[in-house]
């Protein structure tokens, strides 16, 4: 759940225009009113305002998958377009036009993650 919690942090974190924000969140093991749901998703652009994603994230005990855009990333002046996977795969639907871009998002990914040592 934390790995979640920093991307979103990360991803909504910036100021004005250089925000990100989430656009599809998955759940799972989700308690809403008497019912137990196995997946639930919710889907919406700045799905971080949204109630119902607050409610459904405090009522899940884990995260399947977190699709967000990045905020703006200064060094390759871009924002991306991913999901990460709760099995640790990330899909990046921004196209891509040099391989720079991809290691400046992995190492701000590792500095978001705590990985880089």
């Amino acid at each position: 759940f934390d790995d979640f919690e920093s991307l979103e942090a990360w991803a909504t974190g910036a100021e004005g225009a250089a925000a990100g924000f989430v656009r599809r969140a998955v759940f799972a093991d989700s308690v809403l009113g008497e019912s137990h749901v196995d997946e639930i998703s919710v889907k919406r652009a700045a799905l971080e305002r949204e109630p119902i994603y607050r409610s459904v994230k405090e009522r899940s005990r884990r995260w399947l998958s977190l699709t967000l855009v990045t905020p703006f990333i200064e060094e390759v002046g871009a924002r991306f377009s991913c999901r990460f996977s709760h099995d640790g795969s990330v899909m990046i639907y921004t196209p891509v036009t040099d391989l720079v871009q991809v290691d400046v998002l992995i190492t701000n990914l590792e500095r978001v993650l705590a990985l880089a040592g």
